[in-house]
């Protein structure tokens, strides 16, 4: 960790300007790539207005990738905690503010109480209580359901000779491993702490999770195994240590679903992972990156087994502890971004963004807004720079050393996602109608925009975009062609081109009707992960498929008992920093 911070600037006021009022700073700087060393010039107008490998290595997971698991917990339980789990509070919030509640699956509706209803101070707009008499009629014919007789009757004649239609198969057909395969379901996998090696007097269990796949014949994944459970420090242990995340209500006591993750990010050196979700409070463990720091790690676990606390682990990822834990929000956290100098910004329901970095324990600055802030992201070039989603329908650019908003401009509906292209020049945005626009991000001057939908169907009106990623492919190439990850509430993940905006790629097969899931891409584009509604996690290989041209190869495992809320890859210098510790199986 350095020891010197990049300079960042930061004003002590805390109130932000909002850009619909006068901006009071003088003249905004122009944004330029950081690794020029110009000076940012100025613009003549001082006001912010609305404009128009080859190797086979073993594969490891790490369950944080929902919260709310316990070993111990009866098969009853695990349904009650999937109730009060079923669907994320920002989903549950646009739900009730857009009057689409009665529209959910039945067994995505949540009877808990949301957030904004709790008494919490992050409530947001007003909600209608009452429904309309169009809902009304809608939910009457949804639950009258005709008897067979009625059917029969209703059936025309000429249908009675028609071919009958046979019987589809499922979009994912799941093939099992190998007759005889003892592997359990990752759900149910324990922490891989057997000795390596094969010891004939106490044979192990297995090590591997059962892993399905379909479209390939041999799977990339099939030596998958759980490597680490990571917890934080509980709201007592804080309490204990003279922490504020007890008083400022971070952390709810109780809560059956207060350790559910929304998001999850490693940072840019892959030194980092940071997580966030309901109880208000991002997390960050550190990798194990050297021998010493293993041997530590192995110490502290030997100490603890002796308790009977734990047991040693053969194949950890992250240190035990927390490298940081930071309190502040008071409301659902729903994404994180970092920067390439280890800043870390969080944002959440409670109307705000704040600023992190890995070596200091307070807020270094707090971004407010009138509405959640459901997606941020820092500029890939100046992380002086980040721009924000919200769902006031505003896209902001914001400055961290002036601490105000650049620009902003007006999206035609509630924003649910937004990303930078890789050279950052441009924002793309995502709106709940399934719109993504695109805009420069000098002046965030609206260029173009393409609907995510499908051609016919269900799904021609367009779903709600839940997650953005761009990246170069291949990444390893400065002029390759920049490809667009989106992801939507039709159970589709989809890539497009950037250039043209054409569409190069549709993915199925996970479920994401209504929760904020998104896909991503491995840091060298060879693979595509997503969690799902079905507490299992899907790998599409972006290679060429080896049959049919329209399906892309798939393998899935379950991941969790509750919904898989996120999954991310590690990428390569996190790889490059275990094997640098001497781990076992990198």
């Amino acid at each position: 960790m350095a020891d010197t911070l990049p300079q960042i600037r930061v004003r002590a006021d805390t109130q932000s300007r909002d850009t619909s009022s006068k901006a009071e700073a003088p003249a905004r700087p122009s944004l330029k790539d950081s690794s020029n060393s110009g000076r940012v010039n100025s613009p003549d107008n001082t006001e912010a207005r609305p404009l128009s490998t080859g190797k086979n290595y073993p594969s490891r997971f790490i369950p944080t990738l929902s919260g709310n698991q316990s070993n111990a917990a009866t098969k009853s339980a695990m349904e009650g905690r999937r109730d009060s789990q079923a669907i994320d509070p920002l989903s549950d919030h646009i739900a009730k503010r857009t009057n689409i509640q009665s529209t959910l699956p039945p067994k995505m509706r949540t009877g808990a109480p949301s957030e904004e209803e709790s008494g919490t101070p992050e409530t947001g707009a007003s909600i209608a209580s009452g429904r309309t008499s169009s809902d009304q009629t809608i939910g009457k014919s949804e639950n009258a359901v005709p008897s067979s007789k009625d059917k029969r009757n209703r059936s025309s004649f000429f249908s009675r000779f028609a071919p009958k239609k046979k019987d589809t198969p499922p979009e994912v057909n799941d093939n099992e491993s190998e007759a005889g395969d003892r592997r359990t379901e990752g759900m149910d996998a324990d922490v891989f702490s057997q000795p390596i090696g094969y010891i004939p007097q106490f044979p192990s269990p297995p090590k591997y999770i059962k892993v399905r796949s379909h479209g390939k014949k041999e799977k990339d994944f099939n030596r998958a195994f759980l490597a680490q459970e990571l917890r934080g420090r509980t709201g007592v242990e804080i309490a204990q240590s003279g922490g504020r995340l007890v008083k400022s209500r971070a952390y709810r006591h109780g809560d059956k679903d207060g350790n559910a993750i929304w998001a999850m990010e490693f940072s840019k050196d892959g030194k980092y992972l940071a997580a966030g979700g309901k109880d208000y409070v991002v997390r960050v463990w550190a990798v194990i990156s050297t021998k010493e720091e293993r041997l530590a790690h192995e110490t502290e676990e030997d100490a603890a087994a002796k308790d009977g606390q734990s047991v040693r682990l053969n194949a950890p990822v992250f240190k035990t502890r927390t490298a940081q834990e930071y309190g502040g929000h008071t409301a659902s956290i729903l994404d994180l971004s970092w920067s390439k100098n280890n800043f870390l910004l969080s944002s959440s329901m409670d109307k705000t963004v704040r600023l992190w970095h890995i070596s200091r324990e307070e807020c270094l600055c707090c971004f407010k807004h009138s509405d959640f802030v459901t997606s941020i992201q820092f500029h890939p070039r100046d992380d002086r720079f980040f721009v924000a989603g919200s769902l006031d329908s505003k896209l902001r650019l914001w400055s961290i050393p002036d601490k105000r908003v650049e620009f902003w401009n007006q999206a035609p509906d509630l924003i649910t996602a937004v990303a930078f292209a890789p050279d950052g020049k441009t924002v793309i945005t995502g709106c709940l109608n399934g719109l993504c626009l695109f805009y420069e991000t000098e002046g965030l001057k609206y260029q173009t925009q393409i609907h995510v939908r499908s051609a016919h169907g269900k799904n021609a009106k367009g779903s709600k975009v839940t997650g953005i990623q761009a990246i170069n492919y291949p990444p390893d190439n400065p002029d390759a062609e920049v490809k667009l990850l989106i992801t939507s509430n039709d159970s589709r993940i989809r890539v497009y081109n950037l250039r043209d905006k054409s569409l190069e790629l549709k993915l199925k097969g996970n479920e994401n009707s209504c929760s904020q899931i998104h896909a991503s891409f491995s840091d060298d584009a060879q693979y595509i992960i997503c969690g799902s509604e079905d507490h299992k996690a899907y790998i599409w290989s972006t290679h060429q498929p080896e049959s049919e041209k329209d399906k892309r190869p798939v393998e899935m495992f379950e991941a969790h008992s509750a919904i898989v809320t996120t999954a991310i890859m590690a990428p390569t210098k996190t790889r490059q920093l275990l094997s640098a510790s001497g781990d076992p199986f990198v």
